[in-house]
């Protein structure tokens, strides 16, 4: 399908698995030159010889989010290599599962840097060269945790609140500069930060039974983690403009969390298996 994204150039961060690394993919496939970065050099090396093997190109350099300077410099050298950024994708996060009695300050801190502070960085670094070129698109990728926070990860979800309020907030000032800035807002996802966060593949399952379908995103031959790429590619890249439907849904577009309709359960999988009120457009402009 031609989404009128040949040639964009879009950079994420985290992109080197999960979420990231399906964005990107999907992104390649509609022929945008696609930059990642990831703080493991082992998992970029992977990442790019799997992209070469599909017949993508993949700018990839080892980057530490939560190191401000660094972000900064990768905003340089990806402007610097391609001559502009069109979408730039806000895409990582760490977690520690502890009570708030219990959760160390610099745990605090350190989750802060890498799911906040990383987001404001390269929302600032990147909307300076938009509004220099004179316009494109920011994409903050959430989570439905800063909508109905789960127990004993504070500091995850009150940094995904704060994602939120700096997705209204640069969307209204970048709006006069032709920057459109959207939030997705996802669910449950079968990827490596389940396991990261504790959760075995029996607990992510126990959790998916309060979803529609019963089962989490992903690891699944239809499942989510392919279905956020095609609501960016379709709604908040620019694509969106063209109102193609997501099979299988129907998506409702409000200034909270997004409602979808079930069809044919057979046609729902990117989204129906947990993606009721799981999605946010917080300020479409």
């Amino acid at each position: 399908m031609d989404l009128k994204l040949t040639g964009k150039v879009v950079a994420i961060t985290g992109g080197s698995e999960g979420i990231g690394y399906a964005m990107a993919e999907a992104f390649a496939k509609e022929g945008c030159q696609v930059a990642i970065c990831s703080r493991s050099q082992a998992k970029l090396d992977k990442a790019r010889a799997e992209f070469k093997e599909k017949g993508f190109d993949l700018y990839v350099r080892s980057v530490d989010v939560s190191d401000s300077d660094r972000l900064y410099g990768f905003v340089d050298e990806v402007k610097k290599d391609f001559g502009r950024i069109d979408i730039w994708i806000n895409n990582t996060a760490t977690t520690v599962v502890k009570s708030i009695l219990e959760l160390e300050l610099e745990e605090w801190n350190q989750i802060m840097r890498t799911n906040l502070n990383s987001y404001f960085v390269g929302t600032q670094a990147a909307g300076r060269v938009m509004k220099e070129q004179g316009g494109g698109v920011i994409i903050n990728v959430a989570s439905f945790g800063g909508l109905m926070p789960p127990m004993y990860r504070s500091a995850y979800c009150t940094s995904k609140y704060g994602i939120n309020g700096l997705t209204r907030m640069s969307a209204a000032e970048f709006a006069p500069f032709g920057i459109r800035v959207n939030a997705v807002a996802p669910g449950t996802i079968n990827t490596a930060m389940q396991a990261a966060a504790g959760r075995s593949e029996e607990d992510v399952k126990r959790v998916a039974k309060n979803f529609a379908l019963h089962r989490a995103g992903g690891g699944c031959q239809r499942g989510f983690v392919p279905g956020i790429p095609y609501v960016v590619l379709y709604r908040w890249s620019g694509a969106g403009v063209q109102r193609r439907k997501i099979p299988g849904t129907r998506l409702r577009y409000r200034m909270a969390a997004e409602t979808i309709r079930k069809g044919d359960k057979s046609n729902v999988g990117n989204f129906g298996a947990y993606f009721g009120n799981c999605f946010s457009d917080y300020l479409c402009v």
